[in-house]
This record gives structure tokens, sequence and C-alpha cells, in this order.
């Protein structure tokens, strides 16, 4: 953080971002390939980088939808060029970040980017609301069968010829048993809950270790003090990119600010579904970029305004010394 010192160091770790991403993406290919199953299996969901963890695929589409909305955001804002490298190095990020997240199959994933990227469209809707209208106009004619079976699956899970029942799939349904013994656990002591990590310690008869909800882990753990400082994270993360978007004068950092804001909510949507908070491995990231976008918001403005103005202001300074060199000689 303190070797940062001009807004080229602060874009050469986001490009450095988007090649590990695209590392990370083709980690994602080579476990589930094209996509092309006729049917969702549950069993052949990957876990691409956070399989070595022990994590799963519900983490990975966390990790995409969170930090792909940063290079959406840069993409959105900066000029595009045809002959610039970086633009073309971004959008193959987005592009193999959006295949990780969509065959990931976590609904609370598309969930979170489809809030970060919606909220973008309305603040900078230029580029991004014609492509997702086409997106949503076309999407049944793109996306896989599979994709749509697993939506359908939230409230209709399959039988075994697949046929749609009328009734929560088995995992919603687990998770609204936890999150009401989380809350009943949250009753018995609202202010300062029962102590972090403690919510596997009164479980009763159950084998749960996790509220698969940050929120609730929070009340129930921490009462409302701790549940009021995790949200305060949220709002001071918002802050921060969206102070870098309205005062920075350099797109890329703009856009950069802008797509932090994208994140934050995308990390809010996401820890609804589960702990996402508390994985280091998942969650990196995330301080790393919002120490980008507060050390950018620190750099003196590099407005084209501002820079010609210095330059026609050193060209006059020449042009001074020129003079007198010349006056000098002469005499």
């Amino acid at each position: 953080y303190s070797v940062l010192s001009k807004p080229d160091h602060v874009k050469g770790i986001i490009l450095l971002s988007a090649l590990v991403f695209l590392a990370a993406d083709r980690t994602t290919y080579g476990e589930y390939g094209l996509g092309l199953h006729p049917n969702f299996v549950s069993a052949q969901r990957p876990g691409g980088i956070f399989g070595a963890e022990g994590l799963g695929a519900n983490h990975l589409g966390a990790y995409m939808s969170q930090y792909t909305m940063i290079l959406v955001g840069i993409l959105t804002t900066i000029t595009l060029e045809r002959r610039d490298w970086k633009n073309y190095l971004l959008a193959a990020a987005i592009v193999g970040n959006i295949y990780s997240l969509l065959f990931s199959f976590s609904r609370g994933a598309w969930m979170g980017g489809v809030l970060g990227i919606g909220f973008m469209s309305l603040v900078k809707g230029r580029r991004l609301l014609p492509i997702l209208l086409l997106f949503f106009l076309f999407s049944p004619m793109i996306l896989p069968e599979s994709v749509f079976q697993r939506l359908e699956m939230t409230t209709s899970p399959p039988d075994a010829d697949f046929a749609q029942s009328q009734q929560l799939d088995g995992a919603s349904e687990h998770r609204i048993e936890i999150w009401s013994h989380a809350y009943e656990l949250f009753s018995q002591s609202p202010l300062i809950g029962h102590g972090l990590y403690s919510f596997s310690f009164f479980d009763g008869t159950q084998v749960w270790t996790s509220t698969h909800n940050q929120y609730l882990a929070f009340l129930a753990e921490t009462g409302l003090v701790g549940f009021l400082i995790f949200l305060g994270l949220f709002a001071c993360g918002f802050r921060s990119g969206w102070s870098l978007f309205v005062k920075s004068k350099d797109k890329f950092l703009q856009g950069m600010g802008l797509g932090f804001c994208g994140c934050v909510l995308a990390c809010m949507v996401n820890n609804i579904f589960g702990d996402r908070w508390t994985q280091f491995t998942l969650m990196s990231f995330y301080w790393i970029f919002w120490a980008l976008v507060d050390k950018a918001a620190s750099f003196p403005d590099e407005s084209p305004d501002k820079v010609s103005q210095e330059t026609a202001q050193g060209a006059a300074v020449r042009d001074v010394g020129v003079s007198v060199a010349q006056a000098g000689r002469a005499t």
C-alpha cells in the first residue's frame, strides 16, 4: 500500500488481477468443459480454484460475481480504443469470469452479479443497458437448459425424471430451518449474542456448523452490536468506491470506484446465502481492491485539463529560459 505512488501502479495491479482471473477460469474450464450438459447434476458442479481448499461451487460463484464487477466498472467508463491491449485483456477476463459464474450454478452468486451490474447500469448505463437487454432477450437461445433447471429448482425440486414438483428444494428447506434456529438464538441475547463461532454449540440434536447466512450468524453470535459493525463495513466500502468514482478525473480509476461499489453490493447478496465473509481465500481480493480504491483516492488530480495546463506552464518556463540563454550569449 505504501509503495503505490502513482495511478499506473494501481492500474498495473488491476491488470495482473485480470490475468489471475483468466487462470482461475482456465481451471474451471478444465473441470467442467463447455457446460453442454443436458441436465443439471449437482455432483458435476465445478469447484474451480476453490476445490483444493475444500470449498465448492458456491464459493467459486461468489468470487466471480464480486470481483468481475471491478473489471466491468472499468470497461464501462474508460475510452475504448481498438489498439489498446488492456481493453482486450479486461474484456477477456470478464467473459471468462461470466463463464465460471454461470456454471458454478450458484443462485445466490447469480443474484449478486445481477444486482451489481444492475446498479452500474443505472449509474453508467450507456454501454451496459443495451448488453443487458440483449442478454435477457436472447438468454433462452444462448444459455443451456441446465441453467434454467437450476433456477426452477428453487421452488420446484426435480424428481427422478426431472419433472417439477411444487415445493422447495432440499437445500432451500434446510437453510430455512437453520435460519429459524439462528433467529431463536438471537432472540435469547439480542444485544451482544452468544459469542463468536458459538452457533454450532447451540444446535441441539442437529449437526449445524454454519448458519448459511452471515447476517444471521452475526445476529446470533454477536447480537445487534456486531451486526451493526458488519453493516458499517459494507457502508464504508461502498462510500470509498463511490467517492473515487465521483471525485477522480482518471477514467480508469473512476471505473474502479464504480466497480467496487458493485463488488460491495454483490458481496452483501452473497453473504445472505452463506458464510463468504470469513473465508480468507474468497475475501482476500475484497480487501486488496478496497485498499487500491482508498490509495487511488489519495492521488493528486491528474485530469487532462490540469496536465495540459502544467504542460503549457512548463513550455512557457522553457521558452523564458531559452530567451535568457540567447540574451546571455549575445552579450
